[in-house]
């Protein structure tokens, strides 16, 4: 419920172990935690185009656990 809520309109979608996070909610989900590109890209350990790149398209699965953890995060 907290990452729909941080995703607004985006949908995610759920697979059966969480969610996978397509680019679009990725960029919007980055949006509503406050965090540029560079931001989010030094958090997960990756460079700011791989993150571009990510959020037009579709990121690899172990970034929707980790981006919903830094939802958490604090």
């Amino acid at each position: 419920e907290m990452l729909r809520s941080l995703v607004g309109s985006e949908m995610c979608i759920r697979d059966s172990i969480g969610i996978e996070l397509s680019g679009g909610c990725l960029s919007a989900l980055r949006s509503r935690l406050g965090l540029h590109q560079e931001q989010l890209a030094e958090q997960l350990g990756v460079s700011r185009p791989t993150l571009s790149r990510w959020e037009n398209d579709t990121p690899p699965r172990w970034v929707s656990f980790a981006v919903t953890a830094l939802a958490f995060k604090d």
